[in-house]
């Protein structure tokens, strides 16, 4: 093998290792995320809120809600054909 065919070979090697570092973070930031969400609406479905507190709450679920959402947009395939990280 020449010299460019290893560097290619070798770069390759690393990419997809990345690939594979940055799926396992984000399926434990959205199993983190599906936990504090999950403990959330458990805990706040049963008590009396008052509207601020409701506010700030609904607020935090919306802002949980959004980081999940770009989480899963981050890892999603890229079925277009074009080149380039999808955001």
């Amino acid at each position: 093998m020449s010299t460019p065919t290893q560097s290619l070979t070798a770069a390759h090697a690393e990419v997809k290792a990345e690939i594979a570092r940055t799926d396992n973070k984000v399926a434990l930031l959205l199993a983190f995320i599906g936990a504090v969400l999950a403990g959330a609406w458990t805990i706040a479905a049963d008590l009396p809120l008052n509207w601020p507190v409701g506010l700030a709450g609904g607020l935090g679920m919306a802002l949980l809600i959004t980081a999940a959402g770009l989480l899963l947009r981050s890892v999603r395939p890229n079925l277009s054909g074009r080149h380039g990280f999808p955001l």
